[in-house]
């Protein structure tokens, strides 16, 4: 099952878990969409434990959206 996530702080607000979930079921995707309250000094090893698990995309949201860059050798 592909895992896809929204991060942020807040994030207790975010609908994207209910659309993206919504989305997949009406298609009958093997996936699920999950949103993590991360601080910001969580970054980095938020990073490496979705790459590690394989998390297949995922966004962010304020306050992270500047400050997750470097961790990336690319943004899409």
């Amino acid at each position: 099952m592909d895992n896809y996530a929204v991060i942020g702080k807040p994030i207790h607000h975010s609908m994207s878990p209910f659309l993206h979930n919504a989305h997949f079921d009406q298609q009958n995707d093997a996936a699920y969409y999950t949103a993590y309250e991360v601080d910001l000094s969580e970054l980095e090893q938020t990073v490496a434990a979705f790459k590690t698990l394989k998390v297949r995309g995922w966004n962010v949201t304020v306050p992270h959206k500047i400050a997750i860059m470097p961790f990336f050798r690319r943004v899409e």
